[in-house]
C-alpha cells in the first residue's frame, strides 16, 4: 500500500489546511492522529516538504527549511537569487506560485503549532554517550559524546543517557533509532531502560509499541519471540490484535453490527435479541429451523479469498449460556462457514456425533464441543472438547447451569497447534506438521446459530439453542495469555479488550496492561502477549 493511501485521512485533512476550509474537528482529528504516532508524524513531514519543494520558486522572498532529523520548520527570508538561480519550477505561474506558497505556509505554522505543543523541541534531544560505542546508520550525528536523533548501530555493550536522564543499556549487535525525545524503535539487540526521571518511554518493535509509563523495561529481541521484562506499570499496543470481523451485539436495528468490519448480520425469526452476556445485548437462538444470523460470504470468490480467509491461522471466540439437549445426532453450531457437507467448512459448535473417520485425534466421545477446519494435507478434520466432567472438563450439565462461558476455538499455523479452550484454559488439542495450511474462505455462507444452507431438515438439526454473545473470528490465533487476558476482561463487565461492551467501533489500538516485574514473551506474528515467563523479577 502507498504512504499515500495508507495516510489518506491525514493527506485530506492537509488538503483542507491547504485550501482554507480546515475546521478545529478537523484539527483536533490531525492531532490524535500525529499523537504517538512515528509513522504519520514522518508522512506529515515529508508531505510539508514537498509543499515546501514546491512553492521554492514564488516571487515571494520567503522560504521555509523543513529539517528532517530534527523536525524543525524554519521561515525565513530568503533572496531574489535563490530564486531566480531556480529553473525546476519556473514554469509555474506567478498566480499559482503565491497559492502554493500561502498553503505552505499554513501548513508550516499548523506544525509548528502540533509540533510545540505535544513533543519536546527535538533540536534540544541530545544522548549522552556515558559507556561503549556507538556508530551511525543512514541519517544521525555523533559529537564528541553527545548522541542526536537518528538511526545507530552498537558495536559494543553500550550505556547512554537520556536527556531526561534516564539511563539507556543497550547489547552489543543492537540497531535502534531516536524518534524523538521519548520514542526509540529497537530494530535488533536488546535494549534495558532504567527510569530515574518518572516519564512515560515508548519502546516500538516491528509489530508492537511499549510504553514504561515512568516504570523500567527491558526488550530483548535476540531470540524467535519478542521477550519484555515488565516494569511496574508497562503498557502493550500490538499492531495485530483486531479480529477480522466482531459482533457484539449492541444496539437495536434491524441488523446485527460488524464492529470491525462490513459483514453485518440479518436475523431471522428464531434469533431474538435479549440482555447481554457483557454489555445491553446479546442474541438468544430458540432451537428452531429460523433460529440464525446470515452473515453472508465475506465477499469471497474461490477457496482461500473473502474476508473468512486467513493465512496465519483462526480463532473462533465467544460468549456463551448453552442449553443443548444433548442428543445424539443433535447438533448446536455457534458459527459455521460453508455447506453442509462441504470439504471446506469451518465451525464451532455443539455436537453428540455417532463414529466419524475425520477427527483428529480418533477418539470416541458423546456430547462434545467440536471445531472443524479443511488443513491442507489432511483434509477436513474436527477437534473435539468432550463434554465429560473429567481431568478438569466441564459436563455437558455443567455447561447448562446457567453460567456463562468464554470459548475459543484456536488454530495457529506457524506451530500447528489446533486447540479448544474454555474459560481461559486450554481443554483440548492436536498438533499437526509446523507450517500447515488451513484452507478458509471462498463464497459459502456464514451463519450464526444455525447451518449456512437448507438441507430439508437439517436447519432444525443444526439450530443452537441458549445465548451467543461478543462473537469474535479472528485470521490469526489468538496467544494463551491473551485468551486468559480476554477472559479476566469479560469477567469485570468489559468486552474482550478491555473497552466499554457498548462501543459502536473498534478504535485502531487498544493498550494491554502486562504484569509487573515479569518475562513475558511477544508472539512474533502478532505483537500480542504469548505466555508469562517468570514474575516477581527484581
Amino acid at each position: 500500500m502507498k504512504r499515500s493511501d495508507q495516510f489518506s485521512d491525514i493527506r485530506e485533512i492537509a488538503e483542507h489546511v491547504c485550501e482554507n476550509t480546515v475546521t478545529d474537528e478537523q484539527l483536533q482529528q490531525l492531532e490524535e492522529k500525529l499523537k504517538d504516532n512515528p509513522e504519520a508524524k514522518r508522512f506529515y513531514f515529508d508531505y510539508l516538504r514537498i509543499h515546501n519543494a514546491m512553492k521554492s520558486a514564488a516571487d515571494r522572498n520567503m522560504e521555509i527549511v523543513y529539517k528532517r532529523m530534527t523536525e524543525e520548520v524554519i521561515v525565513r527570508p530568503q533572496s531574489k537569487q535563490t530564486i531566480d538561480n531556480n529553473p525546476a519550477l519556473s514554469f509555474i505561474p506567478r498566480r499559482s506560485v503565491n497559492i502554493i506558497f500561502s498553503c505552505a505556509l499554513a501548513l508550516a505554522i499548523i506544525i509548528f503549532f502540533f509540533v510545540q505543543r505535544h513533543y519536546a523541541p527535538p533540536s534540544r534531544f541530545t544522548a549522552k554517550l556515558i559507556d561503549g560505542q556507538i556508530t551511525i546508520d543512514g541519517q544521525a550525528k555523533v559529537k564528541d559524546d553527545a548522541v542526536s536523533l537518528g538511526e545507530y548501530s552498537i558495536p559494543e555493550d553500550t550505556v547512554l543517557s537520556l536527556p531526561n536522564g534516564d539511563i539507556v543499556e543497550l547489547l552489543a549487535g543492537s540497531k535502534l533509532t531516536f524518534i524523538a525525545h521519548n520514542e526509540i524503535q529497537l530494530k535488533a539487540g536488546k535494549i534495558a531502560l532504567k527510569s530515574l526521571s518518572g516519564e512515560n518511554i515508548d519502546i516500538y518493535g516491528d509489530n508492537f509499541k511499549l510504553s514504561s509509563n515512568g516504570g523500567e523495561l527491558t526488550v530483548n529481541l535476540t531470540a524467535q519471540a519478542p521477550l519484555i521484562t515488565t516494569g511496574a506499570t508497562t503498557e502493550l499496543h500490538a499492531k495485530r490484535w483486531r479480529p477480522a470481523h466482531y459482533w457484539p451485539f449492541e444496539g437495536q436495528t434491524d441488523r446485527v453490527i460488524n464492529s470491525a468490519s462490513d459483514a453485518h448480520g440479518v436475523p431471522e425469526s428464531g434469533a431474538v435479541r435479549v440482555q447481554g452476556l457483557v454489555g445491553s445485548g446479546a442474541f438468544y437462538f430458540d432451537n428452531s429451523e429460523n433460529a440464525r444470523i446470515m452473515l453472508g460470504s465475506g465477499g469471497g470468490t474461490a477457496l482461500g479469498t473473502g474476508s473468512f480467509s486467513a493465512n496465519d491461522g483462526i480463532s473462533i471466540a465467544a460468549l456463551i449460556q448453552p442449553q443443548y439437549s444433548g442428543e445424539k445426532g443433535e447438533q448446536d453450531e455457534i458459527f459455521r462457514k460453508g455447506d453442509a457437507d462441504g470439504d471446506f467448512r469451518m465451525l464451532l459448535g455443539f455436537q453428540h456425533d455417532y463414529w466419524k473417520d475425520y477427527l483428529m485425534p480418533q477418539k470416541q466421545v458423546a456430547e462434545s464441543l467440536s471445531f472443524g477446519l479443511h488443513l491442507l494435507g489432511h483434509g477436513y478434520q474436527e477437534l473435539k472438547l468432550p463434554l465429560d466432567g473429567k481431568e478438569g472438563r466441564p459436563s455437558l450439565e455443567q455447561m447448562k447451569n446457567g453460567d456463562t462461558y468464554f470459548v475459543v476455538a484456536n488454530y495457529n499455523v506457524s506451530s500447528g497447534l489446533k486447540a479448544i479452550y474454555i474459560n481461559g484454559e486450554r481443554l483440548a488439542w492436536y498438533e499437526y506438521p509446523k507450517g500447515t495450511k488451513v484452507i478458509t474462505g471462498g463464497p459459502g455462507e456464514a451463519v450464526i446459530g444455525n447451518n449456512p444452507i437448507d438441507k430439508g431438515t437439517k436447519w432444525d438439526v443444526f439450530a443452537y439453542s441458549g445465548v451467543i454473545d461478543e462473537l469474535a473470528i479472528y485470521d490469526f490465533a489468538l496467544p494463551a495469555f491473551t485468551i486468559q487476558h480476554y477472559f479476566e476482561q469479560v469477567q469485570r463487565g468489559a468486552n474482550y479488550f478491555g473497552l466499554k461492551a457498548s462501543i459502536d467501533v473498534l478504535p485502531d489500538s487498544a493498550a494491554i496492561q502486562l504484569p509487573a516485574n515479569s518475562e513475558v514473551s511477544l508472539d512474533p506474528i502478532t505483537g500480542l502477549p504469548d505466555r508469562i515467563l517468570s514474575t516477581n523479577i527484581k
